[in-house]
């Protein structure tokens, strides 16, 4: 049986790794006494498989997961078995039954939204800096030592002037073709760490069930 849970990852774990998240899941199924699949092998694995990796100091309100069980569960008693979670960071918010053979998590998104809240005042000529970038048509960087263009890969960018003033962006976020909030920070040549990041929606390229 294969469960997607959509959930929110708050800031007590804003600066736990993806890794660490998914033992998270993991321990937290195994002390509920619930039937968690393994792998095969000399070193199984517990069949856990997350969507798009989220980098240390972000906060989501849309994290996805999948988790194998070996029989059936009622949504229900998930739900009920895995509060504690939330005392630790993960707020389950749905849960749903997933096709066994449905694609991975990886391959089915598409894009991925965010909302980036300045630390301290935004830069007064933010809007004229959001303005050159979307009139660009290319845009090359250098991510882990080799290039790429950002620019199609962000599909919306907007300064919202609300009463919480933020960044809203858009991103590609579709196999290799992914950009990410902070460099997209980086090349308004704005300093990445004077903002607050947070994941608002991922966008399936089809629909599976969620």
């Amino acid at each position: 049986m294969r469960i997607r849970f959509t959930y929110h990852k708050n800031k007590p774990l804003r600066y736990t790794s993806t890794l660490d998240i998914q033992l998270i899941w993991e321990r937290a199924c195994r002390r509920a006494f619930l039937p968690i699949a393994y792998s095969q092998g000399f070193h199984p694995q517990a069949r856990i498989q997350q969507a798009l990796p989220l980098p240390l100091g972000f906060t989501s309100r849309c994290e996805l997961v999948d988790i194998w069980f070996e029989s059936d569960i009622a949504l229900v008693r998930l739900t009920q078995d895995l509060q504690n979670l939330k005392t630790l960071g993960i707020e389950i918010i749905k849960t749903e039954i997933i096709p066994e053979n449905a694609p991975s998590l990886q391959k089915e998104i598409d894009k991925s939204e965010y909302m980036v809240y300045p630390l301290a005042k935004l830069s007064v000529d933010c809007p004229s800096r959001i303005t050159k970038f979307l009139s660009m048509t290319t845009l090359p960087r250098v991510r882990n030592g080799k290039p790429y263009d950002i620019r199609p890969l962000v599909i919306s960018l907007a300064l919202e002037t609300t009463s919480s003033p933020h960044i809203s962006m858009l991103l590609s976020a579709s196999g290799g073709a992914t950009a990410r909030p902070e460099e997209v920070i980086s090349s308004l040549e704005l300093e990445p760490y004077d903002f607050d990041y947070v994941r608002t929606k991922i966008t399936m390229k089809v629909s599976s069930g969620s």
